[in-house]
């Protein structure tokens, strides 16, 4: 288990020669509790304490709203218990602000007509295998592609559907056919 944490931080952080990461599309496929909701929610505090770009737009997708609020949950769990945090962030029921820049963290409900504007410097599609359309997906992916430095992460228990959105995004990801998938 050690191992594969290591693996999985070592694809999150890796960088290409324009410091943008190597991976603009990640898919990790972990059983249930492996810790991977705990690990990605750490991954969002960083990418909000530490990220070059000022206004930065983050986004928690899932199934549902109440299954997205659960990665926001463990973020504002990292920032209660840690006192040097209090004065950084602005916490509210669906997101987390870092006034100072603006860059924020928000959770997403699931309906997608609402969300075609969106450009994600990061987002996380938790269980992605109980997304009901890709509509969501398609309109924070596109979003994505307008910025090099943002980044998708797909972390999720296998499922079942073979026609769904998590299984192409497997298939996409481990066909190697893009290099930074």
């Amino acid at each position: 288990a050690q191992l594969e944490k290591q693996n999985l931080r070592v694809k999150l952080d890796e960088r290409n020669e324009n410091g943008f990461p190597k991976y603009k599309l990640l898919y990790y496929q972990l059983p249930k509790k492996s810790g991977k909701t705990a690990l990605l929610a750490g991954e969002g505090l960083v990418q909000l304490l530490l990220s070059p770009y000022p206004t930065e737009e983050n986004y928690i997708i899932s199934g549902d709203k109440s299954q997205a609020a659960y990665v926001l949950q463990k973020i504002k769990d990292f920032i209660a218990r840690n006192p040097n945090f209090a004065e950084l962030f602005l916490v509210q029921k669906n997101e987390i602000i870092v006034p100072s820049t603006g860059a924020r963290i928000e959770v997403l409900s699931s309906e997608a007509d609402t969300k075609s504007g969106k450009n994600p410097d990061w987002t996380l599609a938790d269980e992605l295998w109980v997304q009901k359309t890709r509509d969501l997906w398609d309109n924070l992916f596109l979003g994505t592609a307008a910025k090099p430095h943002a980044q998708m992460i797909a972390l999720t228990n296998a499922g079942f559907d073979k026609k769904s959105i998590c299984y192409e995004v497997r298939e996409l990801c481990k066909s190697g056919e893009f290099k930074e998938f």
